[in-house]
């Protein structure tokens, strides 16, 4: 029985209750893997300055740019340090953030496929929106980037909100208050992670392309809402520039756009920095990254899904939109988008695998745009079990074997890991607590002395990435943008020396910190799991074991 829905895939009130007891299953199969995937992997080099300055504002209310440098787009910083102010430590807390939207994404991702798919008949259109959800929990991007304590799944989560908003507002008669607010979602997607920037004229294009009603011309003011929606995002950076406008735009633009360029060419490292090296890049080690065995076996996955949209996705999506079949304008705005999304995961040099997990649940929302306009592309006759049964054996494989191997990993997940990454991090700080007692820090990797409420250097709130590149800036550059060269160490440390120093992780630049500590006389102290030594100075050092006075 065909599930009640209209013509662009907007199902019935009465047609919610059991898509959304299939989601909330879903989510539960998944969240106990989630959790564990975000709370006891190893800490990435990335994190250090995400969680620092959450930290530094939640704890001392110091902001980027006007307090400190920093490289991104700032507004995953507020997010992160709602979720320490609520009493996680900053690691945990960051982490849980990402978590949250993570499974934020998952939700969106079954929620639009199922409208998507509201011509098929309902059995089928929940067991494939419910097997597409289930593909994105065992994509190997997905696994592992999201829930992390970087700025991909805030950013994924608003950007797809803002697609499936506009989707709504196309071809309706008064859609104002609907683009106003994708404009807003899609404006925080780019304030979080700048690569979703370039989506906004793409999506600009579909407003007029596609969302006029039949009878109603194409009103130059159709776009304004959607572009009220993006100023209005655009406050928060507003505010911070006023306060620090050059080094915003430093920070944003010519430290990505310049300053890591230059330096890479400095290393001799060639690898994903050019558009061909990057294409290379994401043949190399995107596509053919490996599968989950849950689902395909030992076929990469990322390729069989680039396979499928671009061999059925895209071919089904446009003569959708030729034909006005199935939800077509929606079709038109992920013509729109998929190019763009591909754009912007290709635009950070040097190119990273995480990059492309923005481009997953699009193609995955693709393919429901595709499969939901099957019903208007087949011929009127033949639609019976030869069209669906394939789409239901697809459907419950993916629901049967995926949904066991989740269930069964997310059973392993609930039993608590004494060694945990979040454990060992605590453990960390409490132990440098005990050593220093109180104090700053001076290192490279933030989160630990974090961990143990100990205080760091702002100026090296990002962790290695301010020191590396400082040395390529005039030395009075240098200090109008509050950043430290190895050679600007002693200068800088004069007056406010630092309690310990914290090394062991950082191989290049570590050295500098060390050469600092052993020229000053602080000793290195060892600490639990061989990776990091705490540097104190001499009257500073107590037995171990035992509590220093």
């Amino acid at each position: 029985m065909p599930s009640p829905a209209t013509a662009e895939g907007v199902p019935s009130r009465g047609a919610r209750v059991l898509p959304a007891v299939v989601l909330l299953l879903v989510l539960a199969l998944a969240a106990p893997l989630l959790m564990q995937n975000a709370l006891d992997r190893p800490v990435s080099r990335d994190e250090h300055q995400f969680v620092a300055s959450a930290a530094l504002l939640a704890r001392q209310g110091l902001l980027p740019f006007r307090d400190y440098p920093y490289f991104h787009v700032p507004y995953q910083v507020p997010a992160q340090a709602l979720f320490i102010r609520l009493g996680a430590d900053p690691l945990a807390g960051a982490r849980l953030c990402s978590l949250a939207f993570g499974l934020g994404c998952l939700g969106l991702v079954f929620w639009g496929a199922w409208r998507y798919l509201g011509g098929l008949p309902r059995w089928l259109g929940l067991g494939l929106a419910a097997a597409l959800a289930v593909w994105l929990t065992h994509s190997p991007l997905f696994l592992y980037t999201s829930g992390r304590a970087w700025n991909h799944d805030l950013a994924l989560f608003l950007a797809l909100a803002s697609f499936m908003v506009l989707g709504q507002a196309l071809g309706r008669p008064r859609p104002g208050r609907l683009l106003w607010a994708s404009g807003l979602l899609l404006g925080l997607a780019a304030g979080v992670r700048l690569s979703w920037a370039p989506a906004a004229p793409a999506m600009l294009v579909a407003v007029y392309w596609l969302g006029p009603p039949p009878g109603l011309p194409r009103s130059w003011r159709l776009g304004l809402p959607f572009l009220g929606g993006l100023c209005l995002s655009g406050l928060p950076l507003l505010f911070l520039a006023l306060a620090a406008w050059d080094d915003l735009l430093f920070g944003v633009l010519v430290y990505p756009g310049q300053l890591t360029t230059q330096f890479w060419a400095q290393q001799g490292y060639a690898k994903a920095m050019t558009w061909a090296s990057k294409l290379d890049f994401f043949h190399r080690h995107v596509l053919l990254a490996p599968g989950d065995l849950a689902l395909f076996g030992t076929f990469a996955q990322t390729r069989l899904l680039m396979a499928a949209t671009l061999l059925l996705a895209l071919p089904l999506n446009l003569l959708a939109l030729a034909k006005r079949a199935g939800a077509w304008r929606q079709s038109g705005l992920m013509l729109l988008l998929l190019p763009v999304v591909f754009l912007g995961a290709m635009l950070p040099t040097p190119n990273m695998f995480q990059y492309y997990y923005q481009a997953v649940p699009m193609c995955l929302l693709a393919l429901a745009l595709a499969l939901g306009a099957l019903p208007g592309l087949a011929p009127a006759g033949p639609r019976g079990p030869w069209l669906w049964a394939p789409l239901g054996l697809l459907a419950a494989y993916a629901l049967a074997h995926g949904g066991y191997h989740l269930a069964h990993a997310g059973y392993k997940a609930l039993k608590p890991e004494a060694n945990s990454e979040r454990a060992a991090a605590l453990a960390l700080g409490r132990e440098m607590v005990r050593q220093v007692g109180a104090g700053r820090v001076l290192t490279l990797t933030p989160i630990y002395p974090l961990e143990g409420d100990l205080e760091i250097y702002p100026e090296l709130a990002s962790g290695p990435f301010a020191l590396r590149v400082a040395h390529l800036l005039p030395p009075q550059q240098r200090r109008a943008r509050r950043m430290v060269a190895p050679a600007d160490l002693e200068e800088f440390l004069a007056s406010r020396p630092p309690a310990a120093i914290l090394s062991g992780l950082e191989k290049e630049l570590d050295p500098h910190l060390m050469a600092y500590a052993q020229a000053h006389g602080y000793q290195p102290r060892p600490l639990p799991g061989d990776r990091l030594v705490l540097w104190l100075p001499d009257q500073r050092v107590a037995p171990a074991g035992q509590e220093r006075p």
